[in-house]
């Protein structure tokens, strides 16, 4: 059995204070935009002879949302996530060819089919009516490799 746990603190702020015609002011301490505050990961694994399987879920905290055209962050922010992967990893020997080995993968990614935002731009149309334009994280996917050792 194997497990790990980390988490990160990130503190990214403005250092000086300024004013942008297209802003307004910024003060420093004002907290940068695409950012996640906390970020946390945990996962477990396990190993019997050549066969791998291993969990782990990620969570990204809240960041602010940049704006489009300013370069700076807004009043918005977009919410944190968590994100659940699984793999499945095994070995297999061969010794009556050339090939001496042949190793199976299978993961699975975002495994529970969580719907979440990894970032967001806040921006406004031609009338002046804000929208969000977001960019949205990896569904739930399957996929496998086989990977021959010569």
């Amino acid at each position: 059995w194997m497990g790990y746990a980390n988490y990160s603190y990130n503190q990214a702020v403005f250092t000086s204070s300024f004013n942008s015609s297209a802003v307004g002011q910024v003060s420093a301490g004002q907290p940068l935009a695409n950012v996640p505050k906390n970020m946390v990961n945990v996962g477990l694994g396990w190993r019997l002879g050549d066969v791998d399987a291993r969990i782990g879920a990620k969570y990204v905290g809240p960041q602010y949302v940049n704006q489009q055209f300013a370069g700076v962050p807004g009043g918005l922010k977009i919410p944190g996530y968590t994100v659940t992967n699984i793999g499945l990893f095994d070995t297999i020997p061969l010794h009556e060819v050339d090939v001496k080995s042949v190793k199976l993968a299978l993961n699975i990614d975002n495994a529970f089919n969580h719907h979440y935002v990894v970032a967001a731009t806040s921006n406004t149309d031609y009338y002046g009516n804000p929208y969000l334009s977001v960019f949205e994280g990896m569904p739930f996917s399957v996929y496998g490799s086989a990977t021959l050792t010569f």
